[in-house]
């Protein structure tokens, strides 16, 4: 095979230098046409994948073009999010109204009974609730119902009975309704006031024969065991005929809202107390202090 090469050169270098030149440039000539060759034949690939892609990218474009002109408006689909989304009232739970006012008068919540939301008049109708409350301490839950802002609570029905066992506490059910309506300031107040001012006192408590000089059981077996506390901010702590603590705060309530706590110093706390027959009055518990 070495001996065919070399007698090939031997005869190509026998020939004049222009056969020679011109069978380089052919050879040359070759090389590049098939480099050239090669490389348009890679980029015609390239250009024929660019191409599927781009048919492929405008069918899916025009395939989602169908879907969303098929699809509702934006305002219809806002339209039925407003039907599916309940009003505002109605995602206020009616509990929440009613907690707040019942602690602060040391009311208990027993039971609630969510209703069928069904249209009332000028409100949502929501449910009954079963309490035990004071007498006094229902009265300023009616009336802090009655003036809650932005919109009050509108009352339905009330069912109140006396509770033999817990007295002074009665069981009271109660059935409210979120309003819906406007109703003026005027018209709360006149509204709370109207429920207040035929019941300064307590019908439930008719029946004590008890003469008004002399203290009710509560206030008899009640205590005063400890003071705690400065000057001008004293807190007094009692205990009752239940073995319950009553913490006694200037200004504040205790026993279910029914004592008045007007003063406490560093031996005594000074009540005000009502009753159907006496009225207004005042029980001063007195600390003994071990000698």
């Amino acid at each position: 095979m070495r001996t065919e090469y070399r007698e090939m050169l031997k005869r190509l270098m026998q020939r004049p230098n222009g056969q020679i030149a011109l069978l380089l440039a052919l050879v040359l000539s070759l090389l590049l046409t098939a480099g050239y060759g090669l490389s348009l034949h890679g980029r015609k690939q390239y250009a024929q994948a660019i191409a599927v892609q781009i048919k492929e990218q405008r069918q899916l474009s025009a395939q989602r073009q169908r879907v969303l002109l098929l699809q509702p408006s934006r305002r219809a689909w806002q339209a039925n999010l407003d039907l599916l989304k309940p009003p505002a009232e109605a995602r206020q739970s009616l509990p929440h109204y009613l907690l707040a006012p019942l602690d602060a008068v040391s009311g208990r919540l027993l039971h609630w009974q969510p209703e069928q939301k069904t249209p009332v008049s000028a409100g949502q109708q929501q449910g009954a609730f079963r309490l035990q409350v004071s007498f006094h301490g229902l009265i300023q839950l009616l009336q802090t119902l009655l003036l809650q802002q932005p919109a009050p609570v509108a009352i339905e029905q009330l069912n109140v009975t006396k509770n033999q066992s817990i007295a002074p506490l009665l069981d009271v059910t109660l059935h409210l309704a979120t309003y819906a309506g406007r109703v003026s300031q005027a018209q709360r107040e006149r509204a709370a006031s109207d429920i207040a001012s035929p019941l300064l006192r307590d019908p439930f408590q008719a029946d004590d024969n008890r003469p008004c000089g002399e203290p009710s059981d509560g206030e008899t077996l009640t205590q005063l065991k400890g003071i705690l506390g400065g000057a001008g901010r004293y807190t007094g702590w009692l205990i009752d005929a239940r073995g319950m603590w009553l913490k006694a705060q200037a200004g504040g309530t205790i026993a279910e809202g029914n004592w008045h706590v007007e003063e406490v110093t560093d031996k005594q706390v000074r009540i005000r107390t009502r009753s159907a027959q006496c009225g207004e009055r005042q029980q001063i518990f007195t600390l003994v202090r071990p000698d």
